[in-house]
């Protein structure tokens, strides 16, 4: 698979590459109880947006098996990278396409997993892994203004609010669409 983005600068697309097969293997020997084989990653494209304040976020968009396979390090390695090179949030989701449903009625093949909501739903389900979508709503203030808040909770405090600003800043760059992510304190678990 190629990268899809014209203007993506591929020295740092390399860099970003390198630095997740090096924490890949440093997860591997640090938490040797979990059975993982590190494959290649198929990236299909790659999304990096960086802050005023030298802050980034790296989206990585990949294919459903390798995803599925990174499951059982990625809480892992996303603490390790965070941990290890600070101001930098990597993130993982798998690659979906979007059919309008204004297409899908022309073509009569109505498709829910194609529409913008659930493919939106789904991205944002796989940026906040291993957090929980734990509740959401959509606050309309106008006809063109609406603003989703979506609240999470964080298994193991693995996400921090940094975190989930930058979730946020990647969501609005690739969706265009106001969204605000909120973590939940579980007051059950108290």
């Amino acid at each position: 698979y190629s990268m899809i983005a014209n203007n993506i600068d591929y020295n740092s697309y390399y860099k970003n590459l390198e630095i997740v097969y090096k924490m890949m293997k440093f997860v591997q020997r640090k938490y040797n109880f979990i059975k993982f084989n590190i494959k290649p990653i198929r990236v299909r494209y790659l999304v990096e947006l960086k802050t005023d304040k030298n802050e980034n976020v790296v989206v990585f968009f990949t294919n459903r098996e390798v995803l599925s396979n990174m499951r059982k390090i990625q809480a892992y390695l996303l603490k390790e990278i965070e941990n290890n090179i600070p101001n930098t949030i990597i993130l993982f989701c798998e690659m979906k396409s979007i059919i309008s449903y204004k297409y899908q009625k022309k073509m009569n093949k109505k498709n829910y997993f194609k529409s913008y909501t659930f493919v939106l739903d789904d991205m944002i389900r796989n940026m906040v892994f291993p957090g929980l979508i734990v509740g959401k709503r959509m606050f309309f203030y106008d006809r063109k203004v609406s603003i989703m808040h979506i609240y999470i909770e964080s298994k193991n405090f693995t996400i921090t609010q940094f975190k989930a600003n930058m979730i946020t800043l990647a969501l609005k760059k690739i969706f265009e669409k106001d969204i605000i992510i909120e973590i939940v304190k579980n007051k059950n678990k108290l």
